[in-house]
């Protein structure tokens, strides 16, 4: 039994009113008419012609299909002025595509041929492709992306010897295969359409150098597919490459593996190895979203597994970006960098396995935001990440960096092997240019390292608070510092142990406020905070030796009170400052405010031992009522 374009014939020019013969094969059917049936089963036979309504051929009015015994026939339709419409020599086949009707079914539904149906879908396999990764299949693959359709399948194993490119807008390029590569390909697939959703795989097979680039597109979807394995020995490799994608973007649950730049070693920004890079001219009208991915083994010269830049040269734009959930192992400088405004870098989990610091020659930073605005790093989980900084603000050119929140963030797994500096506010602008204003740096955790814990640099008001740290007990470690230009830093409810360095040094701005911290360090608290000062340390607590001195030479405006060391130096506290020069505490620490109850020591007595004072009352060195006791044998 053969079922005639089943399930319905469809001879749209034959209209309602026409005629359908079936005859013998190679014969003309209406004067070699075989018997055709209605049923599968072939007991209601036809009687020819065959009347057709709309098209179909029809039994009291009814759409039915046509069954016949022999395997092929011939067939002859005529429109209802018994025109010739179609006959046996117009098929390549009694089942011609274009003449069987393809009805979906359910309310609503339109008739269509199945040709039509089939044509919303391509392959490369219908333009002769192999799909074998070893036949060169280029042709193949680009006649199949040439076509208007709207899906196009990678269905195979396509081996390209050149960049294939997508024109078309509102396209899906998917399918379990992949476009691989058996010689060297500058680009894998470069998409100019816009709104194309990427459902796909591109093994580079270390011969394509950047596997998937989407070009001035609006709003392309990357959703899910692997990239892996991009080389490129003296120029850029990256798997996924954003060029100025304006109107935004998603990347999501995307695998990238092994992308490989070695390059000359210099660091010169000639051999970029990036998982994602993103590269933006201008304000962008939609954001982009990085969510999802698994990123691992960015290597080479220099190795970021994302990077995203918006503008350069000192003029920078919005991002709009957001990386979050992403899993990211495995990186030779960077794991995020940015350089635009509006950034949030949030709940990602991050590592590395280095053992040598000659692995990573060109080792960066973790989490770099080099140039913007409201940026955020929030949440994310750093393990092992030795050798770098875990997270910079960084700004370079005339760039001011404004409103920047560094919280909830964890770096563990920190060796003796971390001298780097945990968070680091770092701007390197002229001294012309303002400080930055909005910086919050907040409830962080850090485990192991013998690094600075934060560096805040030139800024106002920048707020360290709730932060902790265990750090190795390392001749090295320093805590908290704030260089030249942090004016109004409050740093509130750190505890920062393990360190036998100054915990907060070259406080040598104005208006710091130092409050309620807990820190272990066996040299001063308050090293070199120096200049006009005006800082106020309070309520602090320590163990070890140390002591909370502040650098005895400009101690204008400075405030010590409650401070409390638990080691061998200041155990007769409450608010015991050393003083580190002759002479009583009126002369020497005039400008200096004092509470009643203050300790003060001559530790550099010229004979007899040590001379103290004692604060009668509260006020100004200067002014307030002492008493002498002493002297105390060494």
């Amino acid at each position: 039994m053969t079922d005639i374009l089943d399930p319905f014939p469809y001879f749209p020019e034959a209209g309602t009113g026409g005629y359908i013969y079936v005859g013998s094969a190679g014969l003309d059917a209406r004067t070699n008419p075989i018997t055709v049936y209605r049923d599968v089963a072939q007991t209601l036979p036809w009687a020819q012609p065959i009347r057709t309504v709309n098209g179909y051929p029809a039994y009291q009015g009814a759409k039915a299909g046509i069954y016949a015994s022999a395997s092929t026939v011939s067939i002859t339709v005529l429109d209802d002025n018994s025109r010739v419409v179609t006959n046996g020599t117009s098929f390549a086949s009694p089942f011609d595509a274009d003449r069987i009707v393809y009805d979906q079914g359910g309310t609503g539904a339109v008739d269509q041929t199945v040709a039509a149906k089939l044509r919303h879908m391509v392959s490369p396999f219908d333009f002769g492709a192999v799909g074998d990764g070893i036949a060169d299949d280029t042709v193949a693959v680009q006649r199949a992306l040439n076509t208007t359709a709207k899906r196009v399948m990678i269905d195979g194993t396509f081996n390209i010897s050149d960049t294939v490119t997508s024109s078309v807008d509102d396209r899906t390029i998917e399918g379990p295969g992949y476009l691989t590569a058996t010689s060297p390909v500058d680009v894998g697939l470069t998409v100019f359409g816009d709104r194309n959703c990427i459902k796909m795989n591109i093994d580079g097979n270390d011969n394509i150098a950047r596997g998937l680039r989407i070009d001035g597109a609006i709003m392309p979807i990357i959703d899910g597919g692997r990239y892996t394995n991009f080389y490129s020995e003296l120029s850029s490799a990256n798997a996924i490459f954003l060029n100025d994608t304006q109107a935004g973007a998603v990347i999501r649950g995307v695998t990238i593996d092994t992308v490989n730049a070695p390059g000359d070693g210099n660091a010169d920004g000639n051999e970029l190895s990036r998982g994602i890079g993103i590269s933006l001219s201008g304000d962008p009208t939609a954001s982009i979203l990085i969510d999802g991915c698994h990123i691992s083994n960015i290597i080479g010269d220099e190795g970021d597994s994302i990077a995203a830049g918006s503008g350069g040269g000192g003029t920078y734009y919005r991002l709009d970006l957001t990386v979050q959930r992403c899993v990211i192992r495995g990186f030779t400088r960077r794991a995020v960098k940015t350089q635009g405004d509006n950034v949030r870098v949030i709940g990602n989990g991050i590592s590395n396995d280095w053992t040598l610091s000659t692995q990573v020659p060109n080792a960066a930073t973790v989490i770099d935001f080099v140039q913007g605005d409201n940026c955020i790093a929030r949440d994310n989980d750093l393990f092992a990440c030795n050798f770098f900084n875990q997270v910079t603000v960084f700004s370079q050119d005339a760039e001011v960096w404004n409103n920047f929140l560094i919280d909830g963030n964890t770096f563990w797994g920190l060796t003796s092997s971390h001298t780097n500096t945990n968070i680091s506010f770092t701007p390197s602008g002229p001294t012309s240019v303002s400080s930055a204003v909005g910086g919050v740096i907040r409830d962080n955790i850090q485990s192991g390292g013998v690094g600075r814990t934060i560096s805040v640099g030139k800024s106002d008001g920048t707020v360290v608070v709730g932060n902790i740290a265990r750090v190795d007990n390392e001749a090295s470690t320093r805590t908290i510092s704030g260089s030249s230009g942090a004016t109004k830093p409050v740093i509130l409810g750190n505890i920062l142990t393990g360190g036998t360095r100054e915990s907060f040094i070259a406080l040598d701005g104005t208006n710091g406020v130092v409050m309620a911290n807990h820190v272990k360090a066996d040299t001063p608290v308050f090293s070199n905070a120096a200049g006009s000062g005006n800082h106020l340390a309070v309520n602090n607590t320590a163990d070890g030796t140390a002591s909370f001195t502040f650098n005895s030479s400009t101690l204008t405006g400075n405030r010590l009170g409650g401070n409390y060391s638990f080691g061998t130096q200041n155990n007769a506290s409450p608010g015991t400052l050393t003083v580190t020069q002759a002479g009583g505490p009126a002369t020497s620490l005039a400008g200096l405010q004092v509470v009643a109850g203050q300790i003060v020591f001559d530790v550099t007595p010229s004979a007899g031992g040590k001379i103290g004072w004692t604060a009668i009352t509260s006020g100004e060195a200067s002014a307030v009522t002492w008493k002498q006791f002493g002297p105390i044998d060494a």
